[in-house]
């Protein structure tokens, strides 16, 4: 059912997957190992090719074998739980069902392990989707609060799904609004089915979806600030200016524009962040 359905959008991905492996493939050639140690490489590289296609086949058998779309995930005896409707098409969801666990989990665990996640802490979740982080901060570190702002209507169904599945109502409230610089009407840009958190949202009087500022909620306390925004985190740093400077939360940030650098920049200066690590285009920033 899956394949018929996807079956374009999962060879286009698969072709690909191959075509990167050529590339590096072609690179190692021109380098300067031996035989031998390029026989060594190609070998490892293959192999975790192929592991990975062997464990997407099995999610993508566990996703359409499942009546219910309810996958659960455990970290260190925890259970989590996910419902993951789209989990054949969604690069997310179905990211979760491969792993069995939480989608990009290494911010998670190095801010965890590092000790920048308090307990009973405030969380903001901006961009929060179908409720990944929302859900590791719940569970795993037990935040006493939890705001989740998710604009796209499809996936803020599933996000209400996830913390009701994990008894999450208690701490988390949940947000079909957008972050942003300014009070305004917006309207979704659109979401292609194999990245729901692809969406992004486009100021528009007529629009359907409201955007808030951060600092009209009036926050007195804010411990983790997580900003996914697909390029907007710019805005939401701005719109908040006066809570960040207030409470001075670990603020992990999708930084992938020149916008959105820039707010980092920022940051450093006004409040004096630092740059603690980063994990692709997340940027992690602590406070001095």
């Amino acid at each position: 059912m899956f394949f018929n359905r996807n079956k374009k959008d999962e060879l286009n991905r698969l072709a690909a997957e191959v075509e990167t492996l050529k590339k590096e493939v072609n690179r190692l050639r021109r380098s300067t190992y031996n035989k031998q140690e390029l026989a060594s490489i190609f070998e490892d590289k293959l192999e975790k090719f192929t592991k990975y296609q062997n464990s997407l086949a099995i999610a993508i058998a566990a996703y359409t074998e499942s009546s219910d779309k309810i996958f659960d995930i455990y970290h260190e005896g925890t259970k989590a739980k996910f419902y993951l409707p789209n989990g054949g098409s969604d690069a997310i969801q179905r990211e979760i069902i491969r792993t069995s666990y939480f989608y990009q989990p290494k911010p998670l665990l190095y801010m965890k392990n590092m000790g920048l996640l308090k307990q009973g802490g405030v969380f903001v979740d901006v961009g929060a989707n179908i409720g990944n982080h929302t859900v590791f901060m719940g569970v795993v570190v037990k935040s006493a609060r939890i705001l989740s702002f998710e604009p796209n209507p499809m996936a803020f169904e599933v996000l209400r799904r996830n913390v009701a599945l994990n008894f999450l109502d208690h701490a988390a409230t949940t947000f079909n609004v957008g972050l942003g610089e300014m009070a305004q009407k917006a309207r979704n840009a659109g979401h292609k089915l194999t990245n729901m958190g692809g969406n992004s949202l486009i100021a528009d009087e007529g629009g359907d979806i409201s955007v808030m500022r951060l600092d009209d909620l009036d926050l007195s306390s804010v411990d983790l600030l997580k900003i996914d925004v697909e390029g907007h985190g710019a805005g939401v740093v701005r719109g908040g200016w006066e809570t960040i400077g207030r409470c001075k939360p670990v603020i992990l940030m999708e930084a992938s524009s020149d916008q959105e650098r820039e707010a980092v920049s920022g940051l450093k200066v006004a409040f004096g962040y630092r740059e603690k690590k980063q994990f692709g285009h997340d940027v992690l920033l602590t406070a001095d």
